[in-house]
């Protein structure tokens, strides 16, 4: 690779020195008395001279790693900052200057781990491995990989071997861990972890933001606003806190809090859930104008976002449903398995004289709605019994039919985290992966470790 680097180097300083001459000769040219001064061979020798420099000098500033360590620093800083895609361009930068070394794949492997790229994560630390870093570094890393995409049964064996020994990773321990109880829907151990991090380290909104997060998953929305609201006291540039604040609040039926939240939000940033928030506040406090002006306005910068494209739908479908149906259709081809949308879709179908296709729409959309107040009464049931594996399978199954796939996935993790050798739930998952397979090489991987865990005979 530093021959490849130096090579391309050279061909780039060969070419600066053929434009150097020609110019060179040009100004030469230019003045007789000058040319007799300076014959032909001297101005030659001092082209070569230069040019040497010049590889010598490129050579020094690709070949110092040392070069890198201002930006792979300012690199771990913007991680900690909660800002990966930022952090990836400092190690760009690195590599550019200094080519890849173990400290900038480890730090992308890190980068890309807060991102969910697992596919990323793992290549980097493959790359890490073959520059030097020590084994035990990126096995650790590797366990908080698995650790925040779910895969708690594999490694939470290791938390407290880690925290015992953290090397300067407790808050990177204690975020993996937490992000995959809550993947897990064991929320009890999810706050329990996060109510330790935030009494070792006040001042870091992060702990405050999973708990509201992990309430909200289990529907306890005044813990939630609590604490998210401490989190944005703590940092009010957290636009994922601000958003999240403001959404708890449009839940609880407070338009004008959650209002005044969003705003806030648009102050940080843009988003299509910023635009979405808005016009749902201006609807709930009755200013229909108001709301359709954000509608039109998100869904011109975000055309094929589901969310604006579905709440336009619902606005327009009584006094425009042709209009409407434009809007619920890319809704629904976006996710058309989404039952508000085919619900949506439905009714606009009657009110435009189409009562069979809409029939259609709707008995799917009363099927999901029907299996997913059962899934609601399996989760009631299993936030009092947590430890019940089938309930936790049960409602796996729904959501990986009728609701979102991440979710699915994640009820079906929760299992093998009690259950690793649950047939019926390793089945469920080998067959999702196997349909995904094409996709990634973790999918592939995934697909195959379960199929081979539902088919492994009992011991």
């Amino acid at each position: 690779m530093e021959a490849t680097r130096l090579h391309d180097i050279s061909l780039h300083v060969v070419e600066c020195e053929q434009i150097w001459l020609h110019q060179t000769n040009e100004i030469w040219a230019t003045d007789d008395c000058l040319m007799k001064l300076l014959p032909k061979f001297r101005r030659r020798i001092w082209a070569r001279s230069l040019l040497v420099i010049a590889i010598v000098a490129c050579f020094v500033c690709y070949s110092e790693a040392w070069l890198a360590a201002p930006t792979n620093y300012l690199a771990r800083a913007t991680i900690a900052q909660r800002l990966p895609e930022k952090a990836i361009a400092w190690i760009r930068w690195s590599e550019l200057v200094a080519g890849p070394t173990g400290d900038s794949e480890f730090l992308l492997a890190r980068a890309n781990r807060k991102l969910g790229r697992w596919d990323a994560v793992r290549d980097h630390l493959l790359r890490a491995r073959e520059l030097g870093v020590p084994e035990t570094t990126l096995q650790r890393e590797d366990w908080l990989a698995r650790a925040q995409s779910g895969q708690m049964f594999e490694v939470e064996r290791r938390r407290n071997q880690m925290l015992l020994d953290p090397q300067g990773d407790s808050e990177e321990i204690c975020e993996a861990y937490a992000q995959g109880y809550l993947l897990n829907r064991q929320f009890q151990d999810a706050i329990r972890l996060l109510e330790s991090w935030s009494a070792d380290y006040p001042d870091n909104p992060q702990p405050h933001y999973l708990m509201g997060m992990t309430y909200a998953e289990s529907s306890n929305l005044p813990l939630a606003i609590q604490s998210l609201q401490r989190a944005v006291e703590l940092d009010p540039d957290y636009f994922e806190a601000q958003l999240a604040l403001a959404n708890a609040w449009l839940d609880s039926k407070n338009a004008n809090a959650a209002l005044a939240e969003f705003q806030k939000c648009r102050e940080l940033g843009t988003g299509p859930e910023v635009d979405v928030g808005i016009a749902r506040s201006h609807l709930a406090l009755g200013a229909f104008e108001e709301a359709q002006r954000e509608l039109e306005a998100g869904i011109a910068r975000f055309p094929q976002n589901f969310k604006l494209q579905l709440e336009m739908a619902r606005f327009l479908m009584n006094d425009d449903p042709r209009s409407a149906l434009t809007h619920v259709e890319i809704a629904t081809s976006i996710a058309p398995r989404n039952s508000e949308a085919r619900y949506v879709l439905g009714q606009i179908l009657l009110r435009l004289g189409r009562r069979g296709e809409g029939q259609t729409h709707l008995e799917f959309a009363q099927l999901v709605n029907a299996e997913r107040a059962r899934m609601q009464e399996l989760m009631d049931s299993a936030l009092t019994d947590p430890d019940n594996v089938e309930l936790r399978f049960q409602i796996g199954v729904i959501q990986l039919k009728y609701g979102t796939e991440m979710e699915g996935i994640q009820w079906l993790q929760s299992v093998l985290n009690y259950d690793q050798g649950h047939k019926a739930a390793n089945a469920a998952l080998a067959t999702y992966y196997e349909s995904r397979a094409s996709e990634s090489a973790t999918f592939a991987e995934l697909a195959s470790r379960h199929r081979n865990a539902a088919t492994r005979e009992s011991d």
